[in-house]
């Protein structure tokens, strides 16, 4: 679990994959996220969870550098960018985004290429891989989620939990030092999401350091090692999943998970 410290922040390791310190963001006069820090190790899971508008979407598109923070330092596998010091360098941006993937909610595939071809995309254009080498790559990835024999269908020909798995396909061939899911499940139907749910799983017991934004309690309970609680922009509550899904500390949190509780019997 991340070590954090009295004042609410978080004691880099060692082996510190991902570090966020005092990070801030508003659109316009909005204040969106007001000084989150965390740090997540090698090979942990971090689960966020929180109701919408809390920040959670927008803390992961800042840490993959789609959103730039007004201020605050994210360090991803030591490459740090400083936005407290004004814009950082495009070159720099694009070094430390390499080293991470992100799942979105709906896809984002290539419509027009293969499940092979959509996998092989990032590998060959972005880290300028022989054809060959981007091929095997990314049939590895394709069997670790299951998907093995769909390599020339095209998205179209998939249900939404197979695509899903494509997409989580495209971010593990990468091998990037993290893995950001933003609520993978949330676009699929009910009878996919525990396809897609049990492929995080498999990933995550593989040693991939993952940052999953999620409303699926059971899976945060299960398989990470911390869980944060997000409100109105800020961390409530940081833990352990069985301290902070189990014996929750704030008035706030409590009202989260009974919401969730009471959506699941509707």
């Amino acid at each position: 679990m991340a070590e954090l410290s009295a004042a609410g922040g978080t004691k880099p390791t060692e082996s510190t994959v991902v570090s966020v310190q005092g990070l801030k963001k508003s659109f316009g006069k909005t204040e969106v996220l007001k000084d989150v820090s965390f740090d997540v190790s090698q090979g942990q899971v971090l689960s966020i969870l929180g109701p919408s508008g809390s920040g959670k979407t927008t803390m992961l598109r800042c840490i993959n550098a789609l959103e730039r923070p007004d201020s605050g330092v994210i360090s991803v596998d030591g490459i740090s960018l400083d936005y407290g010091q004004g814009k950082p360098r495009f070159r720099d941006v694009l070094r430390q985004r390499r080293h991470t993937a992100m799942v979105f909610q709906h896809y984002n595939l290539f419509k027009n290429k293969t499940v092979l071809h959509n996998v092989t995309e990032g590998l060959t254009v972005v880290q300028r891989k022989k054809s060959e080498e981007a091929d095997a790559i990314a049939r590895d990835a394709l069997e670790a989620v299951g998907m093995t024999g769909f390599e020339d269908r095209y998205p179209s020909h998939l249900s939404g939990g197979q695509q899903q798995r494509v997409s989580i396909a495209r971010a593990l061939a990468l091998n990037p030092s993290v893995i950001l899911f933003d609520e993978p499940t949330s676009a699929l139907d009910p009878e996919r999401v525990n396809e897609v749910l049990k492929t995080m799983k498999d990933i995550a017991a593989r040693g991939v350091t993952m940052i999953v934004v999620t409303h699926e309690i059971r899976f945060a309970r299960a398989v990470s090692d911390t869980v944060i609680f997000m409100d109105c922009g800020r961390i409530v509550e940081h833990g352990a999943p069985q301290q902070v899904i189990d014996h929750p500390q704030t008035e706030r949190l409590q009202e989260f998970l009974n919401s969730l509780a009471a959506h699941e019997f509707e």
